[in-house]
């Protein structure tokens, strides 16, 4: 998937213009875009489904407590640190006031 990337011209809008918004009317071809600020949780029912590649990813820092049993064998096996960079992880967790396109918004939104 490959979207244009804002440059230039941003405006905010009002309280009145996002009480109006129709973001089906922003495509991935649209001349237009928006990045909202949204809060993000994925249903319990497709936690099974997506359970192997959630559709957001999220920048974390990865430590010990949140690797699987497998991974700690992995870990100490090949004494691997952990807890020194961040990295895009595959989530299904609650995330709130995240940033995104209408783009991003559209196909998740459709997909979940």
């Amino acid at each position: 998937m490959s979207q244009y990337l804002p440059t230039g011209n941003f405006k905010w809008l009002t309280d009145k213009q996002i009480a109006k918004l129709d973001l089906a009317k922003y495509h991935d071809d649209s001349d237009k875009g928006l990045i909202l600020e949204v809060d993000l949780e994925y249903p319990e029912e497709l936690h099974e489904l997506h359970n192997d590649y959630p559709l957001a990813s999220e920048k974390i820092k990865v430590t010990e407590n949140i690797l699987s049993d497998y991974a700690k064998k992995i870990q100490q096996k090949f004494s691997i640190s952990v807890g020194d960079v961040y990295k895009l992880i595959p989530t299904l967790t609650i995330r709130r006031n995240t940033s995104c396109t209408t783009g991003t918004y559209n196909y998740t939104s459709r997909s979940v």
